[in-house]
């Protein structure tokens, strides 16, 4: 990977430029409500059978986009009460769209009211004519909010939008490993979220959790290996990270570290091979101006990363 003086600005632009260029073409085929402001149409997302009042989506993760086609990945967060409780995240959305006409090809819901049952996405693959989509699957516990859950996962056929498989494990089974707290010791991502990175793997999944934790579970929920991930060297404190899977042979990490003032930064980000091998790091401090206010970062893709840094 090259960076040049232009590199940030281009990956700021990368992602919006596929969204807003396209869909300004395909003004003429929104609904008329929505003509003047196409843009719109990428983020129109409705569950059915609730409130209108009661409609808060958000992205875990980025995009799928191939060719004329984009995958939306949206979980479920239900603001209203129900039987005087509140469910938080309870579900989730997936649809296919063309995007340069908004035509929706087809849309997959989920919402589940009822606690220890609730499934939110984690991860997204594209496997050829497929979709695998990895789950947190909550765990019969007490609480009203998440406290810890099991991997599991969907296939979606990426044609017709049906689930041709899935895999959930055995929650009665007191011998499983459970995954962290979806609000501790996770790696930071998206809009302020925070939960364990899971990914599927031929042998089940990967998790990885802050600490510099990587932990294999088979298809059944039991833990295989624990093993500890090398992280690039930091100048300062660690503040954030960003951990997202390319393709399946690379994953990419942002992590920044800062002293308390934010009056300097170090930003970096390293490739790692499908079994958290830490293969190549770039120190990309130069190319910010500091003090800063805050960081984030939206998302990585294919060697980019969109952020607020």
């Amino acid at each position: 990977m090259k960076i040049g003086k232009h590199f940030f600005g281009s990956l700021i632009v990368l992602l919006f430029s596929i969204l807003s260029c396209s869909t300004l073409l395909a003004q003429q085929n929104l609904p008329l409500k929505f003509q003047s402001d196409e843009i719109k149409w990428s983020e129109l997302c409705w569950m059915d059978g609730l409130d209108s009042d009661d409609q808060r989506l958000y992205l875990p993760i980025q995009p799928i986009i191939v060719e004329d086609t984009i995958y939306l990945f949206k979980n479920f967060y239900k603001t209203k009460k129900l039987d005087n409780i509140y469910y938080g995240e309870c579900g989730y959305m997936v649809k296919k769209l063309n995007i340069k006409s908004g035509e929706k090809y087809w849309e997959l819901q989920r919402v589940y009211l009822e606690f220890r049952n609730r499934k939110i996405i984690s991860h997204s693959k594209l496997s050829g004519n497929n979709i695998e989509v990895v789950l947190y699957d909550e765990i019969n516990s007490t609480g009203t909010t998440w406290a810890q859950s099991f991997p599991a996962h969907i296939v979606i056929d990426s044609k017709s939008g049906i689930i041709i498989d899935s895999n959930y494990v055995n929650k009665t089974d007191p011998d499983l490993f459970k995954l962290s707290s979806r609000g501790w010791d996770t790696f930071i991502r998206l809009i302020g979220n925070s939960e364990p990175t899971t990914l599927k793997r031929e042998y089940g999944y990967a998790q990885l959790s802050r600490g510099n934790t990587f932990r294999k579970i088979d298809h059944s929920g039991y833990l295989i290996s624990i093993d500890t991930v090398e992280f690039p060297s930091l100048k300062y404190n660690a503040a954030t990270s960003r951990l997202e899977q390319v393709q399946n042979d690379s994953i990419w990490m942002i992590i920044t570290s800062k002293i308390q003032n934010n009056s300097a930064m170090q930003v970096l980000f390293s490739k790692y091979d499908s079994e958290m091998n830490l293969d190549t790091t770039y120190d990309l401090s130069e190319y910010f101006s500091f003090p800063i206010s805050g960081s984030k970062v939206f998302s990585i893709d294919n060697g980019y990363f969109i952020g607020n840094l």
